[in-house]
C-alpha cells in the first residue's frame, strides 16, 4: 500500500517551493529563491530525520540559497542547475510509491 503521507505533506510545498524558484530564476530574482528556500526548508528538516531518507536532504535548501547567489550574480545556467536536486527529489518522491 503506497504511502500517502510524504504525497500529501511533501508534494504540495515542494511542488511550490519549485515553481517559486522557477519563476524567481526565470525573472532574474534572487528574491523569490529565498522565499523558496524558507518554504521548504522546514519540509526537508522533517524528511531529513526519516529512515528513508538521509541528512543529504538538508542539502535542498542550501542549493536553492546557492541558487539565489547564482542569480543575483547573473549566472543563469548555475541558477538552473542548482535547482535539479529539489526536482530530482520531487520526481523520487512521487515515483518511488508506485514501483513498490
Amino acid at each position: 500500500m503506497p504511502d500517502w503521507s510524504a504525497f500529501i505533506l511533501g508534494t504540495p510545498a515542494a511542488a511550490a517551493a519549485l515553481a517559486v524558484a522557477g519563476v524567481g530564476v526565470w525573472r532574474g530574482s534572487h528574491n523569490w529563491l529565498f522565499v523558496a528556500a524558507v518554504i521548504v526548508a522546514p519540509l526537508y528538516v522533517y524528511l531529513a530525520m526519516a529512515p528513508r531518507s538521509q541528512w543529504y536532504l538538508l542539502l535542498i535548501p542550501v542549493c536553492l540559497v546557492a541558487s539565489g547567489f547564482a542569480v543575483k550574480r547573473q549566472k543563469s545556467r548555475v541558477a538552473w542547475g542548482l535547482l535539479l536536486p529539489l526536482l530530482a527529489f520531487l520526481a523520487w518522491q512521487e515515483f518511488t510509491p508506485l514501483m513498490q
